[in-house]
């Protein structure tokens, strides 16, 4: 959880998206299925299960990289037998690590604080015992925005790359240079100070970005990724791709006119 005060959450629309990805179960049901059963220990247990798939991913590596030892040791069969099977225990447990925690939140506990506090021009982030704080105090919007986006910048990027994992990656959805046309209809109708916000949110990211170590430095963002991020919510109620190809048709046709 994150308070705001003075500006807009950049973050409250993405959550609506790993919302629709969590696992349902209602903690005053008296008969739990045996999926619900699971998924509360996972959520109870998120250190627990965590290690459990590090050690299956490291367990199948090995049975991979054991390969030509066991040939000459115990045979063909046995070889290929234990190098399959590592290979689908790597498989299983790189994508348990990759999407458990979207599927599955892990439980956190407020005394641990994830978020670093910091100070930039018009925003702080602090904590209040362990509500973590951001106040925006500028009434420039771009100023508000490149505040949100630099002091948020480690939680905007574990969103980005996990939106860009679900939606891009697995569901196959256009990315956002892939809808020019789109991006740009949608943004004539945005008010211009809130554009400002998301360009200084876009601004502020990228500053914190290119700060981070060469070996862990993210990518920077546009801003029609972070408008893509916003027009999230609204993904099931049109096709962006198919909207694309319908305004690509339309500005063919107005040049050729």
């Amino acid at each position: 959880m994150l308070v705001f005060f003075g500006g807009k959450c950049f973050t409250c629309l993405l959550k609506r998206f790993f919302f629709m990805l969590n696992v349902s179960s209602s903690a005053n049901s008296q008969v739990a299925s045996p999926l619900e059963r699971t998924a509360r220990w996972i959520h109870q247990n998120s250190t627990v299960s965590k290690a459990v798939r590090v050690a299956a991913l490291v367990l199948g590596i090995g049975a991979i990289v054991a390969f030509p030892l066991l040939a000459p040791l115990c045979g063909a069969g046995v070889a290929v037998v234990s190098a399959t099977s590592g290979a689908l225990l790597t498989l299983v447990s790189a994508l348990a690590l990759a999407m458990l925690d979207l599927l599955i939140p892990p439980h956190h506990k407020m005394s641990d604080h994830m978020y670093t506090p910091a100070v930039c021009e018009g925003g702080e982030l602090y904590y209040e015992g362990d509500v973590p704080i951001l106040s925006l105090s500028s009434s420039d919007p771009f100023v508000t925005g490149k505040a949100q986006g630099y002091l948020c910048g480690a939680a905007i990027s574990l969103l980005a790359k996990r939106f860009d994992f679900v939606l891009h990656t697995l569901a196959r959805q256009p990315r956002a240079h892939e809808l020019p046309n789109t991006l740009a209809k949608v943004r004539e109708f945005i008010p211009e100070n809130y554009v400002l916000e998301m360009e200084g949110l876009v601004d502020g990211y990228n500053q914190w970005a290119q700060e981070q170590p060469n070996f862990s430095r993210p990518k920077c963002l546009t801003l029609d990724d972070a408008l893509l991020f916003h027009l999230m919510p609204d993904s099931r109620h049109f096709t962006p791709a198919a909207y694309e190809g319908l305004r690509s048709a339309a500005l063919g046709q107005a040049v050729a006119g």
